[in-house]
């Protein structure tokens, strides 16, 4: 998915989501090597949407590369 489906699909509704949610981060792990970085999250988020509650451990994977100083993210997962 491209940068602009992503905001004309999920952005969002991604946005609301993470907006009716306490987060805590768990445990993050950031690699750099040479322009190319990864960070890898866990976050546990508490909440309610869409009338339903709830609780469940996120993972979270950025893929960056730094362009002219400045760090782009190229790729993003999370589960």
């Amino acid at each position: 998915e491209t940068k602009e489906q992503y905001l004309s699909h999920h952005f969002h509704s991604d946005g609301r989501f993470l907006s009716a949610m306490n987060r805590e981060l768990i445990s993050e792990q950031i690699t750099i090597e040479g322009n190319v970085a990864w960070v890898s999250s866990q976050t546990k988020m508490i909440g309610t949407y869409n009338e339903r509650e709830i609780d469940r451990t996120s993972l979270e994977l950025a893929v960056l590369k730094k362009e002219k100083g400045e760090w782009k993210i190229i790729a993003l997962h999370w589960s």
